[in-house]
Protein backbone atom coordinates (compact mmCIF):
# COMPACT_ATOMS: atom_id res chain seq x y z
CA UNK A 1 0.00 0.00 0.00
CA UNK A 2 0.94 3.20 -0.65
CA UNK A 3 0.96 6.99 0.79
CA UNK A 4 -1.46 8.51 -1.60
CA UNK A 5 -3.90 5.71 -0.57
CA UNK A 6 -4.03 6.78 2.94
CA UNK A 7 -4.50 10.34 2.01
CA UNK A 8 -7.55 8.85 -0.21
CA UNK A 9 -8.98 7.27 2.41
CA UNK A 10 -8.64 9.95 5.25
CA UNK A 11 -10.68 13.32 5.71
CA UNK A 12 -8.39 15.79 4.75
CA UNK A 13 -8.63 18.25 7.26
CA UNK A 14 -4.77 19.46 7.51
CA UNK A 15 -4.17 22.45 8.73
CA UNK A 16 -2.38 24.90 6.41
CA UNK A 17 -1.27 28.26 8.13
CA UNK A 18 1.03 31.14 6.58
CA UNK A 19 4.48 31.90 8.30
CA UNK A 20 2.89 35.23 9.81
CA UNK A 21 -0.12 33.68 11.33
CA UNK A 22 -0.28 34.09 15.34
CA UNK A 23 0.69 31.29 17.70
CA UNK A 24 -2.68 31.22 18.95
CA UNK A 25 -4.59 31.63 15.81
CA UNK A 26 -3.03 28.20 14.87
CA UNK A 27 -3.58 26.61 18.48
CA UNK A 28 -7.56 27.73 17.91
CA UNK A 29 -7.51 26.36 14.02
CA UNK A 30 -5.93 22.74 15.56
CA UNK A 31 -8.60 22.61 18.35
CA UNK A 32 -11.23 23.29 15.89
CA UNK A 33 -9.80 20.69 13.54
CA UNK A 34 -8.78 18.18 15.59
CA UNK A 35 -5.56 17.88 14.71
CA UNK A 36 -2.23 18.25 16.03
CA UNK A 37 0.14 19.43 13.54
CA UNK A 38 -0.32 22.72 11.25
CA UNK A 39 1.80 22.82 8.11
CA UNK A 40 3.10 26.14 7.32
CA UNK A 41 3.52 26.83 3.87
CA UNK A 42 3.73 30.00 1.81
CA UNK A 43 1.38 31.22 -1.14
CA UNK A 44 1.81 28.79 -3.39
CA UNK A 45 1.35 26.01 -0.99
CA UNK A 46 4.92 25.18 -0.53
CA UNK A 47 5.91 23.55 2.68
CA UNK A 48 8.39 26.23 5.09
CA UNK A 49 7.73 23.96 7.97
CA UNK A 50 5.22 22.61 10.89
CA UNK A 51 4.20 23.34 14.01
CA UNK A 52 2.84 21.30 16.52
CA UNK A 53 0.83 21.05 19.72
CA UNK A 54 4.31 20.46 21.24
CA UNK A 55 5.76 23.14 19.45
CA UNK A 56 3.49 25.46 21.11
CA UNK A 57 3.03 24.21 24.56
CA UNK A 58 7.27 24.35 24.67
CA UNK A 59 7.02 28.26 23.34
CA UNK A 60 4.27 29.10 25.84
CA UNK A 61 6.97 27.69 28.37
CA UNK A 62 9.93 29.67 27.26
CA UNK A 63 7.69 33.22 26.42
CA UNK A 64 4.76 33.30 28.45
CA UNK A 65 1.76 34.64 26.80
CA UNK A 66 3.93 36.49 24.44
CA UNK A 67 3.51 33.46 22.34
CA UNK A 68 0.46 33.78 22.07
CA UNK A 69 0.62 36.34 19.31
CA UNK A 70 4.22 35.68 17.79
CA UNK A 71 4.36 34.43 14.58
CA UNK A 72 4.42 30.70 13.71
CA UNK A 73 7.56 31.29 11.69
CA UNK A 74 9.41 31.76 15.41
CA UNK A 75 8.20 28.59 16.77
CA UNK A 76 8.10 26.20 13.39
CA UNK A 77 9.99 23.60 12.74
CA UNK A 78 12.04 23.90 9.59
CA UNK A 79 13.98 20.92 9.09
CA UNK A 80 10.80 18.69 8.31
CA UNK A 81 10.89 15.16 7.11
CA UNK A 82 8.21 14.23 4.41
CA UNK A 83 6.93 11.53 1.55
CA UNK A 84 5.59 11.67 -1.64
CA UNK A 85 2.58 9.62 -2.53
CA UNK A 86 3.86 7.44 -4.63
CA UNK A 87 6.07 5.98 -1.57
CA UNK A 88 5.39 2.46 0.24
CA UNK A 89 4.13 2.67 3.51
CA UNK A 90 6.78 0.82 4.77
CA UNK A 91 8.89 3.71 3.78
CA UNK A 92 6.94 6.32 5.56
CA UNK A 93 6.85 4.15 9.01
CA UNK A 94 10.70 3.71 8.92
CA UNK A 95 11.07 7.63 8.55
CA UNK A 96 8.69 8.37 11.15
CA UNK A 97 10.92 5.88 13.45
CA UNK A 98 13.92 7.16 12.26
CA UNK A 99 12.78 10.82 12.91
CA UNK A 100 10.91 10.23 16.03
CA UNK A 101 7.55 11.75 14.50
CA UNK A 102 4.23 11.17 14.16
CA UNK A 103 3.29 13.15 10.89
CA UNK A 104 4.87 13.30 7.78
CA UNK A 105 3.65 16.03 5.08
CA UNK A 106 3.25 14.48 1.67
CA UNK A 107 4.50 16.56 -1.23
CA UNK A 108 4.12 16.39 -4.90
CA UNK A 109 5.86 18.53 -6.74
CA UNK A 110 6.81 20.96 -4.28
CA UNK A 111 3.64 21.21 -3.14
CA UNK A 112 1.80 20.22 0.09
CA UNK A 113 -1.31 17.64 -0.46
CA UNK A 114 -1.65 16.58 3.04
CA UNK A 115 -0.56 14.80 6.27
CA UNK A 116 -0.36 11.34 7.01
CA UNK A 117 -0.35 9.89 10.65
CA UNK A 118 1.62 6.83 12.15
CA UNK A 119 -1.74 5.71 13.31
CA UNK A 120 -2.97 5.56 10.03
CA UNK A 121 0.13 4.37 8.18
CA UNK A 122 0.19 1.57 10.88
CA UNK A 123 -3.49 0.73 10.31
CA UNK A 124 -3.32 0.33 6.76
CA UNK A 125 -0.07 -1.89 6.92
CA UNK A 126 -1.84 -3.61 9.20
CA UNK A 127 -4.47 -4.28 6.92
CA UNK A 128 -2.22 -5.34 3.76
CA UNK A 129 -0.49 -7.62 6.50
CA UNK A 130 -4.20 -9.27 7.17
CA UNK A 131 -4.88 -9.40 3.16
CA UNK A 132 -1.46 -11.05 2.33
CA UNK A 133 -2.28 -13.52 5.02
CA UNK A 134 -5.61 -14.11 4.08
CA UNK A 135 -4.18 -15.47 0.56
CA UNK A 136 -1.60 -17.43 1.75
CA UNK A 137 -4.16 -19.18 3.66
CA UNK A 138 -6.27 -19.72 0.73
CA UNK A 139 -3.45 -21.37 -1.52
CA UNK A 140 -2.38 -23.29 1.51
CA UNK A 141 -5.69 -24.79 2.34
CA UNK A 142 -6.44 -24.98 -1.56
CA UNK A 143 -3.82 -28.15 -1.46
CA UNK A 144 -6.69 -29.62 1.35
CA UNK A 145 -4.09 -29.45 4.44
Amino acid sequence: MFVGQILAAKPTNHVIVPMDEPVATTARLLHENGGRLALVADMKNKLQGVVSTTDIVRALGQMGSAAARAPVADIMTRDVSTCRPEDHVDVALQLMAKRRVRHLPVIENGLVLGVINLNAALDFRYREDELELGEIRKYVFSFGF
